[in-house]
């Protein structure tokens, strides 16, 4: 008997891997990665595949690995006192420091069951505190710089 019925709970259903869920769609923090990466110099292909990663159940195979690499570094801190592996600066991958940046603003931008949203200026501000501690802060100097064009243009507004 599985464990859902002997708890008298229902049984999960997985969505079909062929249909995306209903929230899925263009986010706000695949947006901004995209919309950074394009200031920052990286070519149309390689920002639209920072863009397609941030999305649910990426197809692209190069979109779904760097999925994966953000998975498993994101909690990995520009002074090397992260996690899982304790990868320092230029250790971490670039693509992992950019959304590593992007997704702390956007988090920070968003209410939470504990806290209500902070206004951008102050997650500006939070971001400019742990540049060089937790976020690359060359990235973050870009971020802060371009900020007030991106936001403007690509918005952070879809949950």
């Amino acid at each position: 008997m599985p464990l859902s019925a002997s708890l008298d709970l229902p049984a999960c259903r997985p969505e079909p891997a062929s249909e995306a869920p209903a929230w899925a769609g263009p986010n706000p923090v695949g947006r901004l990665a995209e919309a950074l990466a394009l200031h920052l110099g990286w070519t149309a292909p390689e920002a639209r595949v920072l863009r397609a990663a941030t999305e649910p159940r990426p197809t692209d195979p190069a979109a779904a690995t760097l999925a994966a690499e953000f998975a498993r570094h994101q909690h990995e801190r520009w002074d090397g006192n992260g996690r899982p592996l304790g990868l320092r600066d230029t250790q971490i991958p670039p693509a992992c420091r950019l959304l590593a940046v992007v997704t702390c603003f956007h988090t920070l931008t968003r209410p939470r069951p504990f806290r209500p949203a902070r206004a951008e200026d102050c997650a500006l501000a939070m971001l400019a505190e742990q540049a060089g501690q937790a976020f690359d802060p060359a990235l973050v100097a870009a971020f802060l710089h371009h900020a007030p064009g991106l936001l403007d243009r690509w918005g952070h507004d879809v949950d």
